[in-house]
């Protein structure tokens, strides 16, 4: 049997207000062993009550969409020969792999924003595209968006019920649906912030007193180091510095052709400075239950269903 291979496109679609050609520059890099990603932009819509542009703005979002494809070939509906086939075989692995790098490779990537400085790329919702469109399967990924293990099979359960008649005439799902996950993350939300209380800014004059104090630190340190080697020149009765014999000694020693004799200095030179690892705060986060999700029709209509109980519950 042939080995066919699904045709998979990436498509982020940023909040214009972190757009900038560092950040563009930045996930084609890091997304480079996935794919070429596409990259749109759109605009920040406004608060809630907000009567005219430019006052009170809602937080950043950032949506990812990756659509599957398989040329002609049908395996998302079970009553088409072959198709479970297809989807067991190849589509269900490929759904699988993806989701493990693109969620590795968003927690990974925002690690390192974080370290160089520039803004982190949260993304609030996949979209996963499955059969050109005819049914679309949107993932929140958890607070750090990472997408978990649990999600893959999600993905292949909201297959299987389409099949068998439970969610027959969806065309999205969202798992969990967009009420369950705002109201999962304001609760949360309010125990984080109760358990990690935010530290009060430093004053003008804390910050001064701080550089000062780092000053003075290095200064310190400086006059260490230099009577150190002042000390071990003394104990040696010769100005190694000034010395040109020495230094004559020292270079023969340390060229290539005696790579495997030890310099003579080295237990006398400074030790070399190394920015301190700063640990990173702790990231808010919590285990989301995917359980409720919402189902959308062709018709536009919307059920919330529990699959707890497998039952529409409104």
């Amino acid at each position: 049997m042939t080995l066919l291979r699904p045709n998979q496109i990436l498509i982020f679609d940023l909040d214009e207000r972190i757009d900038s050609e560092d950040t563009r520059l930045e996930i084609r890099r890091c997304y480079s062993f996935i794919g070429n990603p596409l990259i749109r932009t759109h605009a920040p819509e406004a608060a809630e009550g907000a009567e005219s542009e430019g006052e009170e703005e809602e937080p950043i979002k950032n949506s990812v969409r990756l659509q599957i494809g398989l040329g002609t070939s049908d395996y998302l509906h079970s009553s088409v020969e072959g198709a479970d086939e297809l989807w067991r075989d190849v589509i269900e692995p490929s759904i699988s792999n993806m989701l493990h790098k693109i969620g590795a490779n968003m927690k990974a990537y925002n690690r390192r924003q974080r370290k160089i400085g520039l803004p982190e790329i949260n993304v609030s919702r996949l979209d996963i595209v499955l059969q050109n469109g005819q049914l679309v399967i949107g993932m929140h990924p958890d607070a750090t968006s990472l997408l978990g293990r649990e999600q893959r099979t999600l993905v292949d359960d909201a297959r299987r019920m389409l099949n068998d008649g439970t969610l027959a005439g969806a065309v999205r799902i969202d798992i969990p649906s967009d009420e369950s996950y705002d109201t999962q993350e304001r609760e949360q939300r309010a125990i984080w912030d109760e358990a990690h209380p935010a530290e009060e800014e430093p004053t003008e004059e804390e910050l001064r007193q701080a550089a000062q104090d780092a000053a003075e630190e290095e200064y310190d340190q400086h006059l260490v180091d230099n009577a150190r080697i002042g000390r071990a020149d003394q104990e040696q009765g010769t100005d190694r510095f000034l010395d040109e014999k020495w230094l004559e000694e020292d270079a023969r020693r340390k060229s290539y052709e005696n790579t495997a004799v030890p310099p003579v200095d080295t237990d006398i030179l400074p030790t070399a400075y190394h920015e301190p690892e700063v640990p990173e705060a702790p990231l808010f986060d919590f285990d989301l239950d995917y359980s409720v999700w919402s189902v959308t029709y062709e018709d536009g209509s919307v059920r919330t269903f529990d699959t707890t109980t497998a039952t529409f519950v409104d």
